[in-house]
């Protein structure tokens, strides 16, 4: 008997110590078969026919088991484990090598049977079985250990491949592993379970490992199954689906079965339980995240390269699902503060700054975020993705268009050198849409000219790259639109709609068009049309009320501007409930509409300073801006944009929030504006000033409003207000044509002719296809005693009110 229980003492020890070194995986079964043979003859001597039926033959036969397993002798493993009785055995209290073993063995049983019924269903439940059984007992094991040394619940460094480096009491040093057989019984339970479409068992099954008292040796294994959990959750579990967890019920089950060879679990009334779907992946990923970050390997050298790389692969799995659970939600805020955290450590990884700087620029903190994505770019010099976005962002939001030119052209340098580069064409068309805004924001007219020349030859490179680029398309037709050359507008216009057919912002442009060509009846058709599939849409809605207005007066218009107020009335609702629903849980409330009620933003000029106020790309642009300001980069830019930053730190998610409401305000405002005009035109007073009071309610500051308050003034003949108001206005946005056009005519009443034949040249500098300035200015040239130029004046405006549409071609979206 002592000759077995040493024989067997010998073979457990030669195969735990090649194990240690050689983990049973199939790239290690031909080294396994030469290498275990003396501890395989070790253990085959305790298994003779006179000692079948004792312990030390049983121990042996499992660890038999375990060693055939190593060699890939799968039928021969579970023949030893079928003569050792495992199905056999009756829970009872084990020490806590013999609870190692017995785990062991249910997780080479499960692997056996897996590698032999690969494609066959029959046997998955018994798999599965096995797992569990073999998962709890590891664990059940491992608390034993611990709290035998005195560890259980110390707080432990860990090492990237999960080994506790802790200082034992009494100074000695002990380690423990799980092991790969029993991590992989951990792993693979349920996500058998989810091939078998038991998704909710699945869960389960994580939440019941998770839900064990914590060891040093499985945090890193915790840190993979919450990680999982969350992606099943995030992945396979919609919000309907999920269900509460159920501590009490669970503690009933958990008391029915055996308790010795189960792990003990946390229990107690002060247990924290998601409530909700959202919480529990939050709380998952913020588990998993606390340990990959803390298991960073922080040291550069050489000799850890392979563990650093591991450890910033944990940490980039946890954020990318942290990304997918916030931005789900718009708390890009609360995700700015875990890349903050990572890009510490992480100066070389291209994903973290990559992804940081898009958290950024959601956020709303556009200058970091594009400072983000040129430290990017330097990770990745061969090419031009990180490049273009930064310069997207730096004329959108910034409103900065010569460094957004700078920067589309280095990314289009690295792109050309690409074969069949995807985003070649998408950089020629940014740089035609910075060569339009800095045409806009020259003073001079042949700099105009010159950079619309550039804008139209980038924009036939794109066509050159991609044939079948609709944006480059509706950029082109919009060229020729603000030249007036609206037959070819028109061709592009309709390429453009056949290349993607839902690209709003292109019918808008072949409604604007057709009126134009003085088919004001098929431009209302079509919108008619169009509101069919998208009733909601406020942008057609605005496109309509002109059309109506020209059509059938401004009465009919008026109908369809209050049914405009009807819609915004229901989209700030329904923000107002989710910024409620989200506020009570803690959070920021996430952007609400949806591009078939609002449109797509415009890429917005440098000169606007508007675009910095606006969204991530789902609010509407098109009439509700127009694209003027100041030529240089206003104060008003500068102010925003200061103002951007600032809130993006103080806010816990960023200036987001207040971007949504922002945008929501401004479009109530113009819609009352738009109200007061009509009213103006119907000489109603007393209406028009109410609704102009409704505006400066919403945003009492405004530009706009001024502007229309100066356009009632010169109605009612009250020349000093109306000056003041428009000069107000201008004082703002220097470069609004229609402000300066009125402050022109009333700087005529005024007796100031100078004047105002200077301000009407300003505008028609801004805006030189504009027929209104030229007829005005016909009128004073007139009235002054110079009837040639005012006779070539109102010439021109003749010429170019035959092709002007019902809406000025510049007020349409400058789209990407």
């Amino acid at each position: 008997m002592a000759s077995r229980t040493a024989s067997k003492a010998k073979g457990e020890a030669k195969l735990e110590m090649y194990l240690e070194e050689n983990p049973p995986v199939e790239n290690n079964i031909s080294k396994a078969r030469t290498s275990l043979t003396e501890a395989k003859r070790y253990l085959s001597d305790c298994t003779k026919s006179d000692a079948e039926k004792s312990n030390v033959a049983t121990d042996a036969r499992f660890l038999l088991a375990k060693c055939c397993y190593a060699q890939g002798q799968y039928e021969q493993a579970l023949e030893h484990l079928d003569q050792g009785g495992i199905e056999r055995l009756e829970e009872r209290p084990l020490g806590a090598r013999m609870l190692k073993i017995l785990a062991e063995s249910f997780a080479v049983k499960g692997l056996c049977l897996e590698q032999q019924a690969k494609d066959s269903l029959a046997k998955k439940e018994t798999i599965i079985k096995h797992y569990i059984q073999a998962g709890e007992m590891g664990l059940k094991y491992l608390q034993v250990v611990e709290k035998s040394q005195g560890l259980q619940g110390a707080v432990v460094q860990l090492t990237p491949g999960g080994i506790p480096a802790f200082g034992g009491v009494g100074g000695g040093s002990t380690e423990f592993r799980i092991g790969i057989l029993l991590e992989t019984a951990l792993q693979r339970a349920p996500i058998l379970m989810m091939k078998s479409g038991q998704i909710r068992e699945a869960v389960e099954q994580y939440r019941g490992v998770l839900r064990a008292q914590e060891t040093t040796s499985t945090q890193s294994l915790r840190m993979t199954l919450a990680r999982q959990l969350a992606e099943v959750l995030l992945r396979g579990v919609s919000e309907h689906e999920w269900q509460q967890i159920q501590p009490r019920q669970q503690q009933l089950e958990r008391s029915k079965a055996g308790k010795y060879w189960r792990p003990q679990v946390y229990s107690g009334g002060s247990l924290y339980v998601p409530r909700e779907h959202i919480e529990e992946i939050l709380l998952l990923l913020a588990l998993s995240d606390a340990i990959a970050v803390r298991n960073v390997v922080l040291d550069r050298s050489a000799d850890v390269a392979s563990d650093r790389a591991q450890s910033i692969k944990n940490v980039t799995a946890v954020l990318d699902l942290l990304s997918i659970a916030l931005a789900r939600n718009a708390q890009f805020g609360l995700l700015c503060e875990n890349f903050e955290k990572v890009a510490k450590f992480s100066c070389d990884e291209y994903h973290i700054w990559n992804q940081f700087g898009l958290c950024l620029i959601s956020a709303g903190s556009h200058y970091r975020g594009v400072q983000m994505l040129l430290e990017s770019a330097k990770l990745r010099p061969k090419y031009g993705f990180d490049l273009l976005l930064a310069a997207k962002v730096t004329l959108v939001n910034l409103c900065d268009a010569p460094e957004a030119l700078r920067l589309v052209e280095e990314a289009s340098s690295r792109e050309k050198v690409i074969p069949d580069s995807d985003i070649l064409v998408v950089c020629y068309t940014l740089q035609a849409l910075c060569h339009e805004a800095l045409a806009d924001e020259a003073a001079c007219i042949r700099t105009k000219e010159q950079q619309r020349i550039m804008a139209f030859k980038a924009l036939v490179q794109a066509r050159q790259v991609d044939p079948d680029y609709p944006q480059a398309e509706y950029l082109m037709s919009l060229h020729y639109a603000n030249l007036h050359q609206i037959d070819a507008a028109m061709v592009c216009a309709k390429r453009a709609l056949c290349l993607a057919p839902d690209f709003f912002p292109g019918v808008q442009l072949l409604i604007v068009l057709l009126t134009a060509q003085k088919k004001h009846e098929e431009a209302l058709e079509l919108v008619q049309l169009t509101l069919e599939e998208y009733p909601n849409n406020l942008n057609l809605l605005y496109l309509k009320v002109y059309l109506e207005d020209y059509l059938e007066g401004p009465q009919k218009a008026l109908h369809t501007a209050g049914e405009m107020l009807k819609q915004w009335k229901v989209l700030y609702e329904n923000y107002l409930k989710v910024k409620q629903a989200t506020q009570a849980n803690g959070l920021a409330p996430p952007a609400i509409g949806t591009s078939s009620q609002l449109g797509i933003v415009p890429v917005a000029h440098a000169h606007s300073g508007r675009a910095s106020v606006v969204g991530s790309g789902q609010w509407g642009g098109g009439p509700w801006h127009e694209r003027d300001g100041d030529g240089d980069g206003s104060l008003m830019t500068r102010l925003d944009r200061s103002l951007s930053e600032t809130l993006a730190r103080l806010t816990p998610c960023g200036r987001r929030v207040h971007v949504d409401e922002l945008t929501l305000l401004q479009m109530q405002m113009h819609v009352w504006l738009l109200t007061a005009r009509l009213y103006i035109k119907m000489a109603h007073f007393p209406e028009a000033e109410q609704s102009i009071s409704e505006a400066s309610n919403v945003i009492p500051l405004s530009p706009h409003v001024l502007l229309v308050r100066g356009l009632l003034h010169e109605a009612r003949g009250e020349w000093l207000s109306a000056r003041d108001a428009l000069e107000g206005s201008l004082a703002v946005r220097p470069h609004s044509v229609t402000a300066l056009q009125h402050l022109g005519l009333v700087y005529h009443q005024l007796g100031s002719h100078q004047l105002a034949e200077a301000t009407l040249q300003s505008a028609a500098l801004i805006e030189p296809m504009s027929p209104t300035t030229w007829f005005y200015l016909g009128r004073i040239l007139q009235e002054s005693g110079t009837p040639f130029e005012a006779s070539e004046c109102l010439e021109t405006a003749v010429q170019l009110e035959l092709c002007a549409p019902v809406l000025e071609f510049s007020k349409l979206p400058r789209t990407l």
